[in-house]
């Protein structure tokens, strides 16, 4: 075309990067990020509709959504015009773009963060430290476990192979960059008082529950109303540790057995901190998971039995794909 317009025999490639993703409700969203025509780069704002996920031609699951924006084409040097007898001018200013996506998960090499060999300490191995280190080892992650019986430990680590091995408590934690404490309530507030200087610098994830089988043979809340475990947790390690609440808003049952179906299910986390935020997202997606962020450590009560997000709260058994998470979270804010 002419240089009055895109020059593509200068510019043959129109280039959007992405800077920001903010949910608006539902499945719609807004997308920043910065638009390049003719070697021009500005920023600009799309509104975004997430179709779903789907198997692509070869089975492997696919995420799929649009967004669209209007621009003012002299922004990018693109002015040329003619008036025309009639009145006004023969080429609008504004033009509209729209952007179909759709995308796949490329993961890092197994055991990799950054360039970074990982390791994940997984400290006990009932329902919910079972089902994640098969989800995790699956997914290629290299896991350290640990047991009261350590037998039990070994036993499971021969099972899930090569990335998989058994060690005490304490060497377990010492070891690992991330450290899941898939133990009772009241287990892990003793394991923290002995181990906290080991903890320090470590991200720690808490899946617990504050739950009691009352004389029903159901479950009952050990916390005041209003008290999330989570923050008793967070508030006993020391201040070097980077919590995250995660791994516990789906019962052991979904835990074990919705990993990497079409759509992918979500386990909700709740943290403040970002290094937190980083390795338990990968983690959960390691997992065969989407990772959705329910808030900060305030959050972790709508993430806790009973809570707004949890599996058996107010999802009423449900267990939601990303296309809902978005408003659950939104209602439960």
């Amino acid at each position: 075309m002419s240089g009055d317009f895109l020059e593509i025999e200068k510019h043959p490639v129109l280039t959007f990067k992405s800077t920001a993703v903010r949910p608006t409700g539902g499945t719609s969203f807004e997308l920043d990020g910065d638009l390049t025509i003719k070697d021009i780069t500005r920023p600009v704002t799309l509104s975004g509709e997430f179709l779903g996920w789907g198997p692509n031609m070869e089975g492997e699951p696919m995420l799929a959504a649009s967004a669209k924006t209007t621009i003012d084409r002299e922004d990018w040097d693109m002015t040329w015009n003619m008036a025309v007898e009639t009145g006004g001018f023969l080429v609008g200013k504004k033009v509209d773009l729209e952007i179909e996506v759709e995308a796949h998960r490329v993961a890092e090499p197994w055991g990799v963060q950054g360039g970074k060999q990982v390791t994940t300490a997984i400290i006990g191995l009932g329902n919910i430290g079972k089902s994640v280190a098969r989800h995790l080892v699956d997914g290629g992650e290299r896991v350290v476990l640990a047991a009261r019986d350590e037998s039990n430990a070994t036993a499971l680590a021969n099972e899930l192979g090569e990335l998989a091995s058994a060690t005490s408590v304490e060497k377990a934690i010492t070891d690992a960059d991330v450290v899941v404490f898939a133990v009772w309530f009241d287990t892990l507030k003793d394991l923290i008082a002995e181990h906290a200087d080991l903890l320090r610098g470590k991200v720690v994830v808490d899946p617990s529950n504050p739950v009691a089988k009352d004389a029903n043979g159901g479950f009952v809340r050990t916390l005041p109303d209003g008290r999330s475990s989570g923050s008793v947790v967070a508030g006993l390690l020391p201040a070097e540790a980077h919590f995250v609440k995660a791994f516990g808003t789906l019962g052991a049952e979904s835990l074990a057995s919705e990993a990497n179906r079409t759509p992918r299910a979500v386990l909700f986390y709740a943290t403040y901190d970002d290094q937190a935020a980083a390795a338990i997202e990968r983690l959960i997606s390691a997992a065969g998971f989407d990772p959705v962020k329910a808030g900060g450590v305030d959050a972790a009560l709508s993430i806790e039995s009973f809570g707004a997000l949890h599996q058996f709260g107010g999802l009423n058994g449900k267990v939601v794909d990303a296309s809902e998470a978005g408003t659950a979270v939104a209602a439960a804010a």
